[in-house]
């Protein structure tokens, strides 16, 4: 049984860039799954300053952990564009997971997958340089579904995203532009050479 059949068909939900999907701390209801658009998930530090946890695509699920584990959302998910997400509600998720086999298994690789997505996002913030922290969030920013490689984010948002100060984010797109890297619209961003962004070495 394939999980995208078996859901076909189910609620969907219309959600405006910046409004929220769940806040942390709130009872996990269900699992979302990301039809258009992008969402971030993100912690609030105590200095007020936001964590960037996850950036969702299209046909990512978002929510899977607190789903599985019975916890409350342990984040808060915001749409970064406008989005449409497809609402499965909790119930009928656990009963497919006992019931299907393969649908079980699916979602153990997609928790790991999680898992390692977080790694990898800990290991940007920590030991990559500016330019390369940023250059993964504009591509991870990308998806297969925006205006040709065209989006809309304000130098804040891209800041709490890549984990640095709003004027070293200017400072870098201004470079990008420069170097011929992206286009700037506005607050729209085009990615011009998405070859040379996702090999920036510093």
């Amino acid at each position: 049984v394939d999980l995208k059949t078996v859901i076909a068909g189910w609620k969907v939900k219309q959600i405006k860039r910046k409004q929220i999907l769940y806040y942390e701390g709130d009872e996990s209801s269900g699992l979302y799954l990301l039809l258009e658009g992008c969402i971030k998930t993100f912690k609030i530090a105590d200095n007020g300053r936001e964590l960037l946890l996850g950036l969702f695509k299209p046909e990512d699920y978002i929510g899977l952990y607190s789903l599985l584990s019975a916890e409350n959302y342990s984040e808060t998910a915001e749409a970064v564009s406008d989005s449409t997400v497809c609402v499965l509600p909790r119930e009928m998720v656990i009963d497919m997971i006992n019931r299907y086999q393969n649908i079980n298994q699916q979602f153990i690789r997609m928790m790991a997958s999680n898992i390692r997505e977080k790694d990898n996002q800990l290991l940007l913030m920590a030991y990559n340089s500016v330019r390369k922290r940023l250059s993964q969030v504009l591509l991870r920013l990308n998806t297969p579904l925006s205006n040709p490689l065209l989006f809309k984010i304000s130098r804040e948002e891209l800041a709490g995203m890549a984990g640095m100060a709003a004027e070293t984010v200017s400072r870098i797109l201004t470079d990008f532009k420069s170097e011929g890297l992206i286009e700037r619209i506005g607050t729209h961003i085009r990615i011009i050479d998405h070859a040379r962004l996702e090999k920036m070495k510093d």
